[in-house]
């Protein structure tokens, strides 16, 4: 609450691993209109939390690693508007990435530019139909402990 009173041009917010940090939060840090960066991981931010992320038009690396956003969540985290500067975006552990949410990611966020969907149970199937197009367009994507490690994606 401090900071989205006292630190309006603040760039970098690393507050992961603090599962106090919760959807109201978010609320709070709406505010800081100048944030490039957010690290949310680990905390207990959830589909409404995502939905006022997606207010960001500033951010460009946003880290949800192991939240507990589920399928609204994600849904939510597409509603970026086109002028979102997003290019990075970190959803290590999260079992809810699946193949029709890579599907729209593609279409919805052309800037990204590096993706982090380790840990997430994706079939081998699924990385070979989504994954491939997204590298095509320049995204680096990091999926180890999928179903299917990076060296075997690169020589599909």
């Amino acid at each position: 609450i401090l900071l989205s009173k006292y630190c309006l041009n603040l760039k970098v917010l690393k507050i992961g691993w603090r599962r106090k940090i919760s959807d109201v939060a978010v609320r709070f840090l709406l505010k800081l209109k100048e944030l490039s960066e957010l690290d949310l991981s680990l905390t207990s931010i959830t589909a409404e939390g995502c939905s006022n992320l997606s207010k960001f038009s500033s951010v460009e690396k946003l880290d949800l690693s192991a939240c507990p956003i589920g399928k609204t969540g994600l849904k939510n985290l597409l509603s970026f508007d086109k002028t979102s500067k997003l290019t990075h975006l970190y959803l290590r552990f999260n079992r809810d990435v699946d193949e029709k949410f890579l599907l729209y990611l593609r279409d919805l966020m052309p800037k990204l530019k590096f993706l982090n969907i380790e840990h997430c149970g994706l079939t081998r199937d699924s990385l070979i139909r989504v994954i491939y197009p997204l590298q095509l367009r320049g995204v680096d994507i990091k999926i180890e402990r999928n179903a299917m490690n990076e060296s075997e994606l690169s020589a599909v």
